[in-house]
Order: C-alpha cells, then sequence, then structure tokens
C-alpha cells in the first residue's frame, strides 16, 4: 500500500465489524463460516450495526431449511488478519433486526441495535461508529470513491470455532446505470471496480453489505463520507449495486428520536 492508501485504510476499518456464525448441514454435519459484513453508526450516543436485507432473510432461509446455525460472534477487524480472535460471543435473535427488503423497490438494509455491553466491548478493541457527520450523498463532489469489505475467497475456518478472514480495499468508480438493471434501479447507484482490482479481490462474493466511502481532499486534509452499502453486483461488468446510506441513516434516527420522546413522555406522567 501507498502511505495515502495505508492511512485511509486504517481510518476506515475502525467503522467495519462482523458478526459470523458457523453453519451445519442437516444431514452430513458438515460446517463452513458465514459472515455477515457491516459498519457502525452512532445515534445519540447509541451503536448499530448496518447491513443489507438480502444476507438477513438469506440466513431465515438456511435456518428454516434446517441448517444449525451456531456460535455466533460479533467482531471488529482493526488487527490484521484474524478478526475472531478479537471477537466476542453475541446472543443471536433475528426478531432483534429491522430488516428492510424489497427488491421491486431497490430497498435492501438492515440495521441492529448493540446493547451497551457489546458496544462497550467494539470500543475497547478500537471500533468506532461514525456519526451524522459522515453520513454522505454519493451525488456529493468527491475525488475517490472505495469499497471496504471481507470477500469469501479470504474467509474460513481457523483453529477451534475461529473464523480467518482479510479486509480489503477497493478503488470503485461511479457509472451510469447498466442495461440489465431493470426495475432494481429504483434507490439504487452504480460503481465500477477500477482497472487492477483483480490483484486485490477476485470476486465479490460475499462482499455484500460493504460500506461505500467518498474521499475528499479539503486543503491538506482528505475527509471521507459514508454515502453507500454495497447490495449486489453485476460479475460480467464487475459493476456493483449500492443502496445509498443517508436516508436509511436518518430515518433510524427520526424512529430512535420518537421512541426517546416517547419513553421520556411515558417517565413523566
Amino acid at each position: 500500500m501507498t502511505q495515502f492508501t495505508d492511512t485511509v485504510f486504517k481510518s476506515l476499518r475502525r467503522h467495519f465489524v462482523t458478526l459470523s456464525c458457523v453453519v451445519e448441514e442437516p444431514n452430513s454435519g458438515n460446517e463452513h463460516p458465514w459472515v455477515i459484513s457491516g459498519f457502525l453508526i452512532e445515534i445519540l450516543n447509541q451503536w448499530f450495526d448496518v447491513t443489507v436485507g438480502h444476507v438477513i432473510r438469506d440466513l431465515e432461509a438456511l435456518r428454516d431449511a434446517g441448517r444449525k446455525l451456531h456460535t455466533w460472534r460479533l467482531g471488529e477487524v482493526t488487527a490484521e488478519g484474524r478478526f475472531e480472535n478479537k471477537a466476542v460471543p453475541y446472543d443471536f435473535e433475528f426478531d432483534k433486526w429491522l430488516v428492510l427488503h424489497d427488491a421491486d423497490r431497490g430497498l435492501d438494509y438492515a440495521t441492529l441495535y448493540l446493547e451497551s455491553l457489546y458496544q462497550m466491548n467494539l470500543a475497547a478493541a478500537g471500533a468506532e461508529a461514525i456519526d451524522r457527520e459522515f453520513w454522505g450523498d454519493y451525488v456529493t463532489e468527491h475525488d475517490y470513491w472505495v469499497v471496504l469489505g471481507l470477500p469469501s475467497e479470504t474467509t474460513q475456518h481457523s483453529d477451534g470455532d475461529g473464523i480467518a478472514g482479510r479486509l480489503v480495499m477497493v478503488p470503485i468508480f461511479s457509472v451510469d446505470t447498466p442495461d440489465m438493471a431493470g426495475d432494481e434501479q429504483q434507490n439504487k447507484f452504480y460503481a465500477r471496480l477500477d482497472d487492477g482490482s483483480e490483484s486485490v479481490v477476485q470476486s465479490m462474493k460475499g462482499m455484500s453489505s460493504s460500506p461505500i466511502y467518498s474521499l475528499k481532499k479539503i486543503g491538506d486534509e482528505w475527509r471521507y463520507k459514508v454515502i453507500g452499502i454495497q447490495s449486489g453486483w453485476y460479475k460480467s461488468e464487475r459493476i456493483l449495486t449500492v443502496c445509498p446510506i443517508a436516508s436509511f441513516a436518518f430515518e433510524i434516527e427520526r424512529s430512535v428520536e420518537n421512541a426517546a420522546r416517547e419513553h421520556e413522555g411515558a417517565s413523566a406522567s
């Protein structure tokens, strides 16, 4: 990495989190890792894990088909390499997730409120949540876009119940809506992997829910904003489909504020 790339990578990776489990097949007993990528946002001093809705729906389908999902771990990836070394056991429940998944309308979001114990563990390990100052819009002027994620090609079982993986950062650039997008172009924007990205990642499999960041140099300082979350991709064209993040984050914020006001009102009565 160049010094610039290394600096950006270290800044952005602080917000990246993983929620992982082991999937056990019902007949053979064979097991394989499943990793949900996400990133942290902060609202009223509370942390939320943001990912894509279709990943949560896929896990529900696995459960309903008889797979056993176990050994859930929540972890940050501040340390290079094995993020499971710093992960903490997580009490996973599907009902705790707010999922907004509607392919016809181009909506693909999910979020999980992280209770204080998990927030403190992540913070102690070096993770940081993104506050509203750094929620951006994809139409805003920028110098670069990058996608930060954990491709399936880098994840594998390690010793015991651990899962090893490698976080990657790939340059991308804005492109027009591809012809094959059809109706899904609602609530989406598109980006293509930069030339030479094959040296970093061969396949985007497993990169769903990776955050998309814009980078802009202001004076001598590089500033970034999270602008979207990867929902899918067109493999042949190496084009990512991305859901804007700001509108979803502000909607969560409104819901949290309304809940806080209702709680205050109930306490006062």
